[in-house]
């Protein structure tokens, strides 16, 4: 008969190999989910890198094949404020063609808010701000032309500038390869600081102002 102590021997043995198994598929295991294509981190970039108004901005980036990106841009501008009153017009606004596309416009210290679109006739949209003062009104689905932009409305009593922040937003797909890029011609964009999500990736870059003729 076999003694005890030699059972106990074997069964440490068949213990240690099935903890030495598991430890192996662990490894396996965390080195799929890194390896995933769904983990796949998206990674882009913009060019040129120092851009001027008039330049066509190049985004170009790799995600996992076939996902959907959050594409945003956004730029905050301080608006002066005459009479009780604050304008913004922006001459050559191109809404490009996209899926899910959406245009927001922010306005904080203000009684209401107004934005008049212009291709052929002018469409118009307004909205009263809330008891903090802000007013936002955001569309869906603009169809995809070049718009004149006029933004107006009453600021608060006693206000001297406004803030106005404008948001244009729309999703992008990477290909079967994972890659995706989206192009914009910045010619009726102003100058000034943009803030630029992709997916949960964030960009800021500076849009100098065009040369003068």
């Amino acid at each position: 008969m076999k003694s005890n102590s030699y059972i106990n021997n074997i069964k440490l043995v068949k213990l240690k190999r099935t903890k030495l198994v598991f430890g192996f598929l662990s490894v396996f295991l965390l080195l799929g989910l890194f390896i995933s294509p769904s983990a796949a981190k998206t990674d882009w970039q913009i060019s040129p890198s120092n851009p001027t108004v008039g330049d066509t901005l190049k985004i170009k980036g790799t995600a996992s094949p076939g996902e959907e990106l959050g594409a945003q841009v956004s730029f905050v501008k301080e608006l002066s404020v005459t009479d009780g009153r604050y304008q913004y017009s922006l001459d050559k606004i191109k809404i490009p063609k996209g899926k899910n596309a959406r245009f927001t416009v922010t306005t904080e210290e203000v009684k209401n808010l107004n934005i008049h679109l212009k291709k052929l006739f002018w469409i118009e949209r307004s909205s009263d701000a809330s008891p903090e003062g802000i007013a936002v009104i955001s569309k869906r689905h603009i169809p995809p032309f070049t718009y004149k932009v006029l933004i107006d409305g009453d600021a608060a009593p006693s206000v001297d500038s406004v803030n106005l922040k404008v948001e244009a937003s729309q999703t992008l797909k990477a290909n079967s390869k994972g890659k995706f890029e989206f192009n914009y011609h910045t010619s009726g964009m102003p100058a000034g600081k943009y803030t630029i999500y992709i997916g949960d990736s964030k960009k800021t870059i500076e849009l100098k102002p065009g040369n003068k003729k």
